[in-house]
């Protein structure tokens, strides 16, 4: 008992002085990720990574950056991969899809996007001209594609069902 009235202040004091750092951390990620959103209403959010939709159907976008002002992107769905750039539209965070023939494909939103000390936030909102509409969440940084041959190939072997020694 007298070894913690002698010491009761320094404790107290340490454990102040511990959450206070605490705070001023915590604090300080808020701020960061307040002017990060600010800043992408403004001048656009990040663009580059993979965003996904799991329900009620697949679907997987990777956008990269592309030559000059133009955004290359891969959309993976449960049955089809479609591939073509992006341009930014007048709102920094709106733009127009077109494949990889030049016809319009539909428009891509970026809601918002946020990374930082290993935590990565976002959604993407897809009109494609088809009508098909997907919310997408934001997996990582990093754009992860398809090789559309595989994806052709997978497609064939799932069509032909357990038994691959067949020819479908």
């Amino acid at each position: 008992m007298r070894w913690l009235k002698l010491h009761g202040k320094d404790i107290l004091v340490t454990t102040l002085a511990i959450a206070c750092v605490i705070l001023g951390v915590l604090l300080s990620r808020t701020q960061d990720k307040a002017r990060s959103f600010t800043d992408g209403s403004r001048v656009g959010f990040k663009l580059e990574g993979t965003y996904q939709q799991d329900e009620p159907d697949y679907a997987s976008l990777a956008i990269f950056p592309g030559a000059g002002d133009e955004v290359d992107w891969q959309l993976a769905l449960s049955d089809n991969t479609i591939s073509g750039t992006m341009e930014k539209t007048s709102d920094p965070n709106i733009y127009e899809m077109a494949d990889d023939s030049g016809s319009e494909c539909g428009i891509a939103h970026i809601a918002y996007s946020y990374a930082s000390f290993g935590d990565v936030e976002g959604v993407a909102f897809l009109h494609l001209a088809s009508g098909d509409d997907y919310v997408l969440e934001k997996e990582s940084d990093t754009p992860a594609t398809f090789d559309t041959r595989q994806w052709a190939n997978w497609k064939i072997k799932a069509d032909c069902g357990p038994d691959l020694s067949k020819m479908c």
